[in-house]
């Protein structure tokens, strides 16, 4: 897809401002019929938009937005008790006084699901204590910040949305869609294209698949025990993918393929039966003073990096041979590039020497030997070169 593509799409899926009033309708008539109810025990204070809703990422027939309701509780019970009682007083509220209410669920112990007849829901979230809002104010703040530090941050989240839900899939929820793009952002050197952000999006995807712990902290030790995990900035003892397993990662797979697949564009000009080059250069980051991985095909659109590698000659070559990996895949596995030989262009004299078994590094020869395998098993031709020469 092109920019403008991508642009267009972006609109086509935005929430209508019909759906908009809808929603809040129906938000209008809930506060006001809670304002109504009044109990000795049980307050009602404020109505709260938490979630996708008043962060605008929202899409086009998305039918449920999250809300919080907070009340103050004049009883000296336990808190177990109170929030009990509380939601009671709310089911009851609420399922005797809402007309146009088709059904209400509870959902563990402090949520409800209200359906109504035009299909809109409500997922509401009771509290009486405002602490308990602390987290969803901190992640509102959080993503309102990254969207002003990256301008496309927003739209993005709602073109990965709409994928995620033509996929029908469940186990990413729409803020770890959100830190799952932050976290591949703020590894990224510059950001200029829609198709910059995906692939920032795309590289913790491709993190999260290799199990590479995406949290603030890289020296914390806290998940240790997790196979995946991406730490919420906001809290770093929450891990967002803590639930995820070997069959949920088929959606992760699913999803990253379907994005990949849309940025593929015929360019059989360029990519045709000629020479390939691939550049496979680490990218240096002053500030944090390590290397990603990175990939290009020279004179193409086409180009990817990812993770953290430290400044030392062992990681070096590390970053090197992942990006090898991953940009050789992405040739084979594009149904656009028709090509066995391709050229390998990087920094070093002899960037072979980067493939070539090493007695100390025993990570390392792993990979190349995975990568030997994979230019065998698809009978490529390559050549290697310094690209200072």
């Amino acid at each position: 897809m092109t920019e403008k593509e991508i642009k267009k799409y972006i609109v086509d899926v935005e929430l209508t401002s019909s759906e908009k009033e809808s929603f809040e309708n129906h938000i209008t008539s809930l506060e006001e019929l809670l304002l109504k109810e009044v109990s000795p025990f049980f307050t009602f204070q404020e109505l709260r938009r938490i979630g996708s809703y008043p962060l605008s990422i929202i899409i086009h027939d998305e039918k449920r937005i999250e809300l919080a309701l907070l009340y103050h509780v004049t009883s000296s019970l336990e808190k177990d008790i109170k929030q009990k009682l509380l939601m009671n007083f709310i089911e009851n509220t609420i399922y005797l006084n809402d007309s146009h209410l088709k059904s209400l669920e509870r959902i563990q112990s402090s949520y409800f699901l209200l359906t109504y007849d035009d299909q809109i829901q409500f997922k509401l979230k009771v509290c009486f204590d405002e602490s308990l809002l602390t987290i969803d104010l901190k992640r509102k703040e959080y993503l309102e910040n990254e969207n002003r530090t990256y301008s496309y941050f927003k739209n993005v989240l709602k073109f990965i949305k709409a994928q995620v839900n033509e996929l029908k899939l469940q186990k990413l929820d729409d803020y770890t869609l959100s830190i799952l793009l932050s976290y591949g952002l703020h590894r990224m050197v510059a950001i200029k294209s829609y198709e910059q952000y995906l692939q920032a999006f795309l590289s913790s995807l491709d993190d999260l698949l290799s199990e590479k712990k995406m949290m603030m902290d890289p020296l914390s030790t806290l998940f240790s025990n997790q196979k995946y995990v991406v730490v919420d900035p906001v809290d770093e003892n929450i891990n967002l993918t803590a639930h995820l397993d070997e069959v949920s990662l088929t959606e992760v797979r699913n999803l990253k393929k379907k994005l990949q697949k849309l940025f593929e564009s015929v360019q059989e000009e360029i990519l045709g039966g000629a020479q390939l080059v691939l550049d496979v250069t680490p990218v240096y980051v002053l500030e944090k003073d390590c290397y990603l991985w990175s990939y290009k095909i020279v004179g193409t659109q086409y180009s990817s990096q990812g993770g953290e590698f430290k400044h030392n000659p062992i990681e070096y070559k590390t970053a090197i041979l992942r990006a090898l990996f991953k940009g050789l895949k992405f040739i084979v596995d594009s149904q656009h590039i028709y090509t066995k030989t391709i050229l390998i262009q990087g920094t070093e004299d002899s960037i072979l020497k980067c493939v070539e078994k090493n007695i100390d590094e025993q990570e390392n020869n792993s990979r190349r030997k995975t990568i030997m395998k994979f230019i065998d098993e698809n009978k490529l031709k390559l050549n290697f070169k310094s690209s200072s020469k």
